[in-house]
């Protein structure tokens, strides 16, 4: 059955007269994963010019601890200043059955809704291609290296994105003729895996020798390497293993993970442009699916792709000179350039210029152009992209295009310059390196002391001054805080308590709708934002939430203020209401020993009355009597 395509008829804008503004519902915001899908979210909205709100509302009646008390964000939505929501994250819904997540979704209509974690009826969908690439993966197993008895760690039966994963892995046993065994499938949620039990489960309890074990992401399929490790199992000379995701870990560990790439930054693009086609009633397709790519390192028994590339044939055209091929292939050789630095989303201006002037400096006309080139685009990149690509892989291409036309004194410069390339890429990616360290551990030092600092104040006051500093040596550009005026219903009414941006900081103490997020006079009107909303909670206890401006790379720390600053309030609170426990209880004192010595002056007026008249009587008496 053929989908029909969704439209929808634009709304009036409620947020700004030319800028609408997205609601981004996710689950978290601190993993990697999350981390890479909420960058693509922030850089699409950025290029787009269009405003953008994070809810990090934890997984839908999530069981586990009190990251359900995180859902009240999802109350806070307010329909008539958002113009539509995206669903950020298979783990948002994976707790919630269909017809549950259908009621969830109508709570916002008529916003339009886009969903780029799992399909849902009547919603457009953007899903990366999980169950085609782990089909790669696998069949990669099967066809390069003639695995057989491959094992699958598989995540939670309900949670449609990793079972999509783990299908792929039952049909692709069976399209190579391989019997499906139910042993070699290991069962379990994600968050209570055991690195020790699920190395027993692939070492000491199968009846034959394993040769590859599948995680359905990278974090089981790491924590199965190192198990393996531990156990003195060699990987992958012993045991191959692969993972999905791709985060940042899976490059960094020995040996390199073999895995998928998600295509995070392409999933959040393609959905914040399918949410402004049906802002301006278009016609969109009903589920885009959009491709990943399987990255073959070492830990599946291959050689990096880096040094593979590094050797391959030199391309050959019969009755080609160098400065024919240039002119005649200039565009295909700065094509598989960018293709092999592998850069989303940049100006791809400087393989043409690189190329150029590496034909320079090998004629012997203005020496060390390339050089200074390069140096030039890799601090470039490394500006706009916070990372340093395959930047190898584009000498390689040089390398593989021009060596068959090169001899002579052209042939020796080329190797030089490949030569100093190749380490002058080598620093900058140390460099590079070191950097993005001392920046993690002065963010680590300044967290630190952000919670060592609330730990010791008490006074909300207090508490809201150490914050506006903390918060700004952190690099966040602007932040509201609000406390909820009736923690029991959240919804209500809140109360803003500390409130700074670009000016400085804010007069706070206005009272306000909860949904509204902040006071209405101090929403941006002359700029593009994003903001990332955090609830303030601790553990079933509601205290506020906090609007920070969206500009740290690294997003979990979001999430580490959101606990330092709950632990703070919570402390701030209780001292709070014991102090005016103390009072209220000092005043009934007071009170109640004015209430006594009033009371005891009466008495005392009463006796002193009684006696007066006792005495009249008496004294009335002793002159009846004299008479």
């Amino acid at each position: 059955m053929t989908a029909t395509p969704t439209r929808r008829k634009a709304p009036p804008k409620q947020s700004s007269p030319d800028r609408p503004t997205i609601g981004l519902l996710m689950s978290n915001i601190s993993r990697e994963w999350e981390q890479a899908l909420w960058r693509g979210f922030v850089n699409a909205a950025q290029e787009r010019d269009v405003n953008l709100i994070c809810f990090p509302g934890g997984s839908l009646h999530s069981p586990h601890g009190f990251e359900a008390q995180a859902n009240v964000l999802y109350e806070l939505i307010n329909t008539e200043r958002i113009d539509g929501l995206i669903l950020g994250d298979g783990s948002l819904t994976g707790y919630v059955g269909q017809e549950e997540l259908n009621n969830f979704c109508q709570r916002y209509r008529p916003l339009p809704i886009v969903s780029a974690s799992k399909v849902i009826e009547g919603i457009p969908s953007v899903l990366g291609s999980n169950y085609q690439s782990m089909r790669q993966a696998i069949s990669h197993l099967i066809e390069t290296h003639h695995y057989q008895q491959i094992a699958f760690i598989r995540g939670p039966e309900n949670h449609f994105i990793l079972q999509e994963r783990y299908r792929a892995y039952l049909e692709t046993l069976a399209e190579y003729g391989l019997p499906f065994r139910p042993n070699l499938v290991y069962t379990g949620y994600r968050e209570t895996f055991d690195a020790d039990e699920m190395v027993r489960w692939l070492l000491d309890d199968q009846p034959t020798a394993v040769e590859a074990v599948v995680g359905h992401n990278d974090s089981v399929a790491l924590c199965m390497l190192q198990a393996l490790q531990a156990r003195s199992v060699r990987v992958p000379q012993d045991i191959a293993v692969i993972g999905f995701d791709d985060i940042m870990e899976a490059r960094a560990v020995t040996p390199p993970l073999t895995t998928v790439h998600a295509p995070f930054s392409k999933m959040a693009e393609q959905s914040v442009e399918i949410l402004l086609a049906l802002l301006v009633g278009k016609e969109v397709p009903p589920q885009v699916s959009v491709p990943a790519e399987l990255m073959v390192r070492q830990s599946c028994g291959c050689l990096s792709q880096t040094v593979v590339r590094a050797a391959s044939e030199p391309v050959i055209i019969g009755g080609e000179t160098l400065d024919t091929i240039l002119v005649s292939r200039h565009e295909e050789i700065t094509t598989e350039m960018i293709q092999a630095v592998g850069l989303v989303n940049s100006n791809s201006d400087w393989a043409g210029q690189l190329l150029d002037v590496f034909v320079i400096d090998i004629k012997g006309q203005t020496p060390a152009m390339f050089l200074r080139a390069l140096e030039g685009v890799l601090q470039q990149q490394e500006i706009a992209n916070g990372e340093k690509p395959a930047w190898q892989n584009v000498l390689s291409v040089l390398r593989r295009w021009l060596l068959p036309y090169l001899d002579g004194d052209e042939l020796a410069r080329a190797d030089d310059l490949w030569q100093q390339a190749r380490v002058l890429i080598g620093e900058s990616m140390e460099r590079s390196q070191a950097y993005q360290t001392f920046l993690a551990e002065q963010q680590a030092i300044t967290l630190r002391q952000i919670g060592q600092t609330l730990i010791t104040t008490f006074n909300i006051g207090d508490l809201m001054a150490v914050l506006a500093d903390g918060l700004l040596r952190l690099d966040i550009p602007s932040c509201y805080l609000s406390l909820y005026k009736d923690p029991q219903s959240p919804t209500g009414w809140s109360q803003l308590r500390l409130a700074y941006n670009a000016q400085g900081q804010i007069s706070a103490g206005q009272r306000f709708p909860s949904s509204e997020l902040m006071p209405a006079e101090l929403w941006p009107k002359d700029k593009r934002y994003s903001f990332v909303a955090e609830p303030l909670y601790f553990q079933k206890e509601p205290i506020g939430f906090m609007l920070l401006e969206a500009g740290l790379r690294n997003s979990s720390i979001y999430e580490v203020l959101r606990g330092q600053i709950s632990s703070a309030l919570k402390g701030a609170l209780l001292l709070q209401a014991r102090e005016e426990a103390e009072a209220a209880l000092e005043q009934a004192y007071a009170e109640i020993e004015q209430q006594v010595k009033e009371r005891t002056a009466e008495l005392e007026h009463e006796i002193a009355e009684r006696e007066r008249l006792q005495q009249e009587v008496i004294e009335s008496q002793q002159r009846a009597i004299q008479e």
